[in-house]
């Protein structure tokens, strides 16, 4: 198997399996919902004076967020002729939104208390999914055009560590179970990788019609 062609298609399999077993777990109430409660139990008696810092994270990346920076690369592909990299930004954008609501609804699990008002459910978060999904676009279409090796590597670090932030915010302001974020980023790493893989698939069959 040539992992370059298929890795896509590989990371879309392993996330979907993680997100199944996750998912089964919190529908079932099985061994991770204690986990989850004793993980949010340390968070409470451990509260760090990161609030305001959280609540903008969660702003940027709620949903309104998401779709406004997903649609802002969009434009800009478009107005730089890629208009294959300007579907594939809304395509995915479109996917991701969907079926985390879809499967919102699905799992029905409840937030924990918290003072910020969340009106739908908990898993899986859909701010881990949402950023996760965002900054892999990012990578997959604009890293490369990143050429001093110093600058790609500060890139790459601030960027994987914002996801990670995105995640920590939602525990810190307590809306979210641990689970939730887990399953946030393995329903991410299943649709990004889908999307990725279906748009490698298009470019190679566009190549091989140009020559033809």
């Amino acid at each position: 198997m040539d992992f370059s062609k298929n890795k896509y298609a590989i990371f879309s399999f392993f996330g979907i399996i993680i997100f199944i077993i996750l998912a089964i777990q919190v529908y079932l109430g099985l061994s991770i919902t204690y986990f989850d409660s004793a993980f949010n139990s340390w968070l409470i008696s451990n509260n760090l004076s990161i609030w305001n810092a959280s609540l903008v994270i969660a702003y940027i990346f709620g949903t309104p967020g998401f779709v406004l920076l997903c649609i802002l690369l969009a434009v800009i592909s478009a107005f730089r002729g890629k208009n294959s990299h300007t579907l594939f930004i809304l395509g995915t954008m479109l996917l991701t939104g969907g079926i985390g609501y879809i499967m919102k609804i699905i799992i029905h699990r409840a937030r924990p208390e918290s003072i910020i008002l969340e009106t739908d459910f908990s898993f899986p978060s859909g701010h881990s999914l949402y950023s996760f999904v965002l900054i892999s676009i990012i990578f997959y279409l604009f890293f490369s055009e990143i050429k001093n090796i110093r600058n790609k590597r500060i890139a790459a670090v601030s960027l994987s560590l914002l996801v990670f932030a995105v995640g920590f915010s939602r525990l810190y302001l307590h809306v979210h179970w641990f689970s939730d974020i887990l399953g946030g980023w393995a329903l991410g790493i299943f649709l990004f990788s889908l999307a990725a893989f279906v748009h490698e698939k298009y470019k190679r069959l566009d190549k091989k019609n140009i020559g033809f």
